[in-house]
């Protein structure tokens, strides 16, 4: 290994744990949150989220109708509905900007050592 690849590697290891944000978090909950049961609230967020324009137009997109989405919705057990609506309550949003990050910064490093190595 070449003696100026190393701190080269750190530098990009630092720099790229500085900027990638990773969300995570820990709280206590109390055993009524943990084993609540599914209310109507559930199916309700549910319902509302398919109502929203942009996530309409994205089902569209993919091919679902927004009236069949609703219906499948009413149809869920009270555990899939909760899983749902807890599944998107803690999506975060953009969650995706992470990888692209680190895909853009793993090409301009090869352009770098391909570059280099060329003279």
């Amino acid at each position: 290994m070449k003696p100026g690849l190393v701190p080269l590697l750190c530098r990009v290891l630092i720099v790229s744990l500085m900027s990638l944000s990773f969300q995570s978090g820990a709280a206590m909950i109390g055993t009524d949150q943990a084993t609540r049961p599914a209310t109507h609230s559930d199916r309700v967020q549910i319902q509302s989220l398919l109502t929203r324009a942009e996530v309409a137009n994205q089902l569209q997109a993919l091919g679902v109708d927004v009236k069949t989405a609703q219906d499948r919705v009413s149809l869920m057990t009270d555990d899939e509905a909760r899983t749902l609506a807890d599944t998107v309550n803690s999506v975060p949003a953009g969650a995706d900007g992470g990888l692209v990050v680190v895909i853009i910064v793993l090409a301009i490093f090869a352009w770098w050592w391909w570059y280099r190595n060329l003279r």
